[in-house]
């Protein structure tokens, strides 16, 4: 079985498209497990089921790589990009596409940019909240663009996120 996403990232400025991004996603090493959990442990459910995800964005200040091994409370290599607006890590709300089993987010996730910077990639997770203080939450998966990103203030990403499982 395989399983993965695919980021589309649309980076508008100023009402226009600058840039449309594709790229694919790990599934951290977590994530992995809780699947196999949930399937295999005598048909029960796993211990914190989750039933919101939200997308986080992945700063490229002191960025050094992903590693399949992080979680939200430990991710050496990389810190969460804060400066948009909304408040909040955006919700993923998916729908079923097709079988054997696709899903994504038909409405994008909109994160509006309120200070310039550098965006290495994305992230998803169970916990809503932005920063230092959302780390409890389950890490799924993590992406990196080909390069980092450049956003100035006003800018917006609208993101879908397509989750695949094939044989």
């Amino acid at each position: 079985m395989r399983v993965g996403g695919i980021f589309t990232v649309k980076h508008i400025r100023n009402g226009n498209c600058i840039g449309k991004y594709h790229f694919h996603n790990d599934v951290t090493d977590v994530g992995l497990r809780d699947i196999i959990n949930t399937m295999f442990r005598s048909g029960s459910t796993p211990a914190l089921p989750y039933e919101d995800w939200y997308m986080g964005l992945i700063d490229n200040a002191a960025f050094t790589g992903l590693d399949n091994s992080d979680i939200m409370s430990s991710h050496t290599g990389w810190a969460e990009f804060e400066d948009y607006s909304e408040g909040v890590r955006q919700t993923w709300t998916a729908v079923l596409l097709s079988n054997p089993a696709t899903f994504i987010n038909t409405a994008a996730c909109v994160f509006t940019i309120d200070a310039a910077g550098d965006i290495e990639g994305m992230f998803i997770s169970s916990d809503s909240v932005v920063g230092a203080l959302g780390v409890s939450g389950f890490l799924w998966a993590t992406a990196s663009f080909d390069a980092a990103i450049s956003v100035l203030i006003g800018d917006a990403f609208r993101v879908q996120y397509q989750l695949t499982a094939s044989r």
